[in-house]
């Protein structure tokens, strides 16, 4: 924690710990749909979802500078639908009085290693209390793979059609490797589409398509075809 983070948890503290309400924090710097994932997948382990968001200062100290400023990727985070409250300032190593401070029973955090500036786990004081839980790293997508994607102007990751990628006739590897990964990210797709609970039916997902001449000609302008591939709820009217 650095020294212009705030000591203690800011806001008023709730009345008691509540076994449905979760806690998951990071940087969340460069929001990508790896964040999404894991966001989501904390949201149904519970029925509210807090997401604590580190400081600049911390950040820089354990990791590096950021591309977005604390206030940039709050907006991100609160823009999710599965996301309860965010609180800036987090500490960097998750505190268990900061949790039990907002009536989290338990801190959920990707099956992969977070380690602060010394190299100490990130999650060992709510590890060794047990209120920790472990859900799925979202697969090649980091905030570090989009930067060096940037920076090297690299091509291997473009999909040229993605309804073929979803059918599995399209991609890198074995055909066996190339089906997997349709499946993969038809799931993810799937999941993403959720309502706020992250267990129900919510958006709808449409394909759209240009023919032949448009993708040749850049200038050609037409509407295109719609195919739908996720069915929602459909359009809110409040």
């Amino acid at each position: 924690m650095t020294a212009s983070d705030p000591q203690v948890p800011p806001g008023d503290a709730a009345p008691q710990v509540y076994e449905e309400r979760v806690w998951i924090d990071g940087c969340f710097d460069f929001f990508h749909h790896g964040h999404a994932g894991a966001i989501v997948q904390a949201r149904q382990l519970g029925s509210e979802l807090y997401i604590g968001v580190h400081s600049d200062e911390a950040i820089l100290e354990n990791k590096g500078p950021t591309v977005m400023t604390l206030q940039e990727r709050l907006s991100a985070v609160d823009a999710c639908r599965w996301v309860t409250q965010s609180i800036g300032r987090a500490p960097y190593v998750t505190q268990l009085d900061w949790i039990t401070h907002y009536g989290c029973q338990y801190v959920v955090h990707g099956d992969d290693i977070t380690s602060d500036g010394d190299g100490e786990d990130c999650y060992r004081f709510v590890k060794a209390a047990g209120r920790f839980k472990v859900v799925k790293r979202t697969p090649s997508i980091s905030t570090t793979d989009l930067v060096g994607r940037m920076l090297l102007c690299t091509r291997t990751h473009f999909i040229k059609s993605l309804e073929k990628r979803l059918r599995g006739q399209e991609g890198h590897g074995t055909p066996d490797e190339i089906k997997a990964e349709g499946e993969a990210m038809t799931e993810r797709m799937k999941l993403y589409a959720t309502d706020e609970t992250g267990k129900a039916p919510g958006v709808d997902v449409w394909f759209w398509s240009a023919s032949a001449e448009a993708r040749v000609e850049a200038n050609t302008e037409e509407k295109g075809t719609f195919t739908q591939f996720l069915g929602g709820t459909g359009p809110r009217h409040e």
